[in-house]
């Protein structure tokens, strides 16, 4: 039995060094979840395709928002420690700055934990109108739990 197409994988670093093996086999890969600009690097490599957008290019986006839905807004880019989300982070605060809306900080939290006092501290000394959060949906409401018990409100929050 000969493999034409194969549907996955969700880790990023797995489809990575699973696409080089998949293109030089000559099947088709679609990863539906993986950002990581890589997997369809090379270019010129056939056959390996992405559902989910590229991380580096949803930097430029998330920055063209906020220069133009929030011109002026202090903004702090909050992420997990993970390389997806630091990663993420760096790209964003790159393209802030080039969209001449640089962040006020960068604070970063230890994913999967409860108690996010460091963090929280951080973001409530900054006083932002924005905060983007590159890391996980469920910790960063817990965040942003955490800074309005502490008696600051962001106002809007973004996720990636």
């Amino acid at each position: 039995m000969k493999v034409s197409v194969v549907v996955g994988h969700s880790c990023s670093s797995a489809a990575i060094r699973a696409s080089a093996v998949y293109a030089e086999a000559g099947v088709v890969m679609i990863a539906t979840g993986v950002r990581h600009p890589r997997l369809t690097a090379p270019s010129g490599r056939r056959g390996i395709y992405r559902l989910a957008g590229r991380d580096d290019r949803q930097a430029a986006s998330i920055a063209q928002l906020l220069a133009s839905k929030f011109p002026g807004a202090r903004t702090v880019v909050v992420h997990d420690e993970s390389l997806q989300a630091r990663g993420m982070a760096d790209e964003i605060r790159r393209s802030l700055v080039s969209a001449n809306t640089p962040p006020l900080l960068i604070v970063s939290y230890p994913a999967g934990k409860r108690d996010y006092a460091t963090t929280v501290a951080q973001i409530v000394a900054a006083k932002p109108d924005v905060a983007l959060f590159t890391g996980q949906p469920m910790e960063a409401s817990i965040i942003l739990d955490q800074v309005q018990s502490a008696g600051f409100r962001v106002a809007t929050a973004i996720g990636t």
